[in-house]
């Protein structure tokens, strides 16, 4: 009885990462595209710096 219990939660985990995918990919949070492009512009700033 209890051989369900495993597949549904795979299932649950992956509908919560198809959701989260799509939220990420129609409203892109702007923190996640700004420190790509600032962390690499920051990174040759202190390796100047040094």
């Amino acid at each position: 009885m209890n051989d369900y219990r495993p597949l549904l939660l795979m299932f649950a985990v992956l509908i919560v990462m198809s959701i989260y995918c799509c939220l990420q990919t129609i409203a892109p949070t702007p923190k996640k595209i700004i420190p790509l492009d600032g962390g690499r512009e920051r990174a040759e700033r202190i390796r100047e710096a040094r």
